[in-house]
C-alpha cells in the first residue's frame, strides 16, 4: 500500500509535487510534474530484480536491505510525450541540457509516432512549457478515420477489442 500526498515543490515552490510512500518497503518517491524535481529513496535491486542484502546470512529483514537515494534538486525540466494508439504517456525529469537535446532528437526522429511532446521548466520564477511537437489535431482526425473504418467493416470483422494495438515498436529514450 502507498500513501500519496500533495506538497509544495522544494525547487519551484509553485509546481504540482507529489510524495508517494510505500508503507511496506518504506520507499519514497517525490516528484514535481511541472519543474522535474525528483527525490527518491529506494531499495537497491540487482539486474534480476532481487533485493541486494547487506549481509546475505541475515536474510530479508528491513535493516539488512541496501538502500539508495537519488536527488535531482535543480532539474533542467520535466519531459512529457504521448505515443499514438498506445495509452502510454511517459513523463520524467530532464537533468541537464544534454538530456534535453537527446530528448528533442528522440522526439523529432519519432515524430510520426508521437501525438505531442513538451518540456516544462522553472525559469525566472515561473513554469514555462516548450512544445516540441503537437500533432493532436492530426491524431484526432486519424483516430476518427480509424473508428469510421472499423464501423464500416464491423460485420466483416466481428467483435473487435476496444484497444487496437498498432504493434509498432521503438526504443524509449531513457
Amino acid at each position: 500500500m502507498s500513501i500519496d500526498e500533495s506538497r509544495e515543490c522544494p525547487n519551484c515552490k509553485i509546481g504540482r509535487c507529489t510524495k508517494s510512500t510505500d508503507t511496506k518497503t518504506l520507499e519514497e518517491y517525490t516528484i514535481c510534474i511541472d519543474c522535474g524535481y525528483l527525490h527518491k529513496k529506494y531499495i537497491q535491486r540487482d539486474d534480476k530484480g532481487n533485493i541486494i542484502l547487506i549481509d546475505v546470512s541475515e536474510g530479508l529483514v528491513e535493516d539488512n536491505m541496501t538502500r539508495g537515494e537519488m536527488l535531482i534538486d535543480k532539474p533542467y525540466g520535466m519531459a512529457f510525450y504521448e505515443i499514438k494508439h498506445s495509452g502510454f504517456n511517459p513523463m520524467f525529469p530532464i537533468e541537464n541540457e544534454e538530456e534535453y537535446l537527446n530528448f528533442v532528437e528522440f522526439i523529432n526522429s519519432n515524430a510520426d509516432k508521437i501525438v505531442q511532446a513538451t518540456i516544462s521548466r522553472f525559469v525566472d520564477g515561473e513554469i514555462k512549457v516548450e512544445v516540441i511537437i503537437d500533432n493532436r489535431e492530426a491524431y484526432k482526425d486519424e483516430s476518427l478515420n480509424r473508428l469510421r473504418e472499423l464501423e464500416k467493416n464491423k460485420e466483416k470483422l466481428g467483435k473487435q477489442p476496444l484497444f487496437v494495438d498498432t504493434n509498432e515498436e521503438f526504443d524509449l529514450p531513457f
